[in-house]
């Protein structure tokens, strides 16, 4: 058995060193198949890469299949469009009101607001990675923290979480929990205490920041807390979790109801409608169309729909350099058939050469990948 194997072993690395020889002797053949190869593999890796990293949004969040984003649809004079965003006071009234709703909370942008000044002590920085969230925010989302406490990191007025990159790029190796920053928001700068570190996301979301601010605070914090319209100011990311998944479907019709009678003659008379739905969070990436997102990656990514586009690119780009490998070994089989001859005047089997000509696209295979 052992002697068996010994002569396996030998019988393929023979067939390999043989296929190196001849790849080595047919340079110019080998270069075309090979380039070709590597240049069909490449493409196809990075675009499966692309669309996993598309693939991979929101799922590193636990209970994820619980968190939902509100939708509106506004219509008016004819038009239809949905968005991502509601008015201010939806998210946490539907909570007070709904019990299938565990926790609820807000995300917002400054408004034109495109780079915020960051001072501390006597640095300053400029950031874009900024967003007011309410209290609840990791109760809903749960990053980790390397620094300050989960549960009471934005209970307190002017708190605010900071991403792991912007410590070190601000306070070096120094724990920074209880520092002050004063962050120029647009028209007011205010001062903000840090009460916690986020750790570094192994998954992407379309709600990551480097800063998170809690709306307890002045500024649009305030001016936030203090809206009472459900018909207008639509500026907001709302987002539900759920006790059961399976509510969805409720709470949607729930809401709807509470819209009508909180807003709905107020709209009606300015001409206007609007109809809220619940949307699931792991949906918000590719399944959005023009809704556009809250968060500081506005990029909606290419929808699923160019997912499969792209998807389906990548397979015809690998198709072609099969093909292409393939065309170029047929055309050189006139040239290969006076060795086959003599290999079997030899008494090769039919065997031995399968595993010669697959030996040789192997070792092809292997030096474009």
């Amino acid at each position: 058995m052992q002697s068996y194997t010994n002569n396996h072993q030998l019988m393929i690395k023979n067939y390999l060193l043989i296929a190196a020889r001849i790849l080595v002797k047919n340079k110019v053949f080998s270069l075309i198949n090979i380039a070709g190869l590597a240049t069909g593999i490449t493409c196809c890796v990075l675009i499966t890469l692309f669309i996993l990293d598309e693939l991979s949004y929101e799922k590193g969040f636990g209970d994820r299949d619980r968190v939902f984003r509100i939708n509106t649809t506004f219509f008016n004079d004819g038009n239809q469009m949905t968005s991502g965003h509601t008015s201010p006071p939806i998210a946490t009234e539907l909570a007070e009101s709904l019990p299938e709703i565990e926790h609820a909370t807000r995300v917002v942008r400054s408004p034109s607001v495109e780079k915020h000044i960051v001072r501390y002590k006597d640095k300053s920085f400029f950031e874009t990675g900024v967003l007011w969230v309410d209290s609840t925010f990791l109760d809903v989302f749960d990053y980790a923290l390397v620094k300050g406490n989960p549960q009471t990191a934005l209970d307190g007025p002017s708190a605010a979480l900071i991403s792991h990159r912007v410590s070190k790029k601000i306070f070096g190796e120094a724990d920074p929990v209880d520092e002050l920053l004063i962050i120029n928001s647009g028209t007011s700068a205010d001062t903000f205490r840090v009460t916690g570190v986020l750790a570094p996301t192994t998954f992407p979301s379309h709600l990551d920041a480097d800063f998170y601010l809690c709306m307890n605070s002045n500024g649009l914090g305030r001016w936030m807390l203090g809206q009472t319209t459900w018909a207008n100011n639509n500026m907001v990311g709302s987002y539900l979790k759920l006790r059961d998944p399976r509510s969805a479907v409720d709470v949607n019709t729930k809401m709807n109801e509470m819209l009508e009678a909180r807003a709905g003659e107020e709209l009606r008379q300015s001409g206007r409608a609007k109809i809220l739905s619940l949307q699931p969070l792991e949906r918000i990436r590719l399944f959005s169309g023009s809704a556009r997102s809250v968060g500081v990656n506005q990029s909606q990514g290419g929808g699923i729909t160019y997912i499969y586009i792209i998807g389906t690119i990548g397979a015809f780009i690998l198709l072609l350099a099969c093909i292409n490998f393939m065309n170029l070994t047929t055309a050189r089989s006139a040239q290969r058939a006076g060795e086959v001859g003599i290999r079997k005047s030899m008494g090769a089997h039919r065997q031995n050469l399968i595993a010669q000509f697959l030996g040789e696209s192997f070792v092809i295979v292997g030096v474009a990948v």
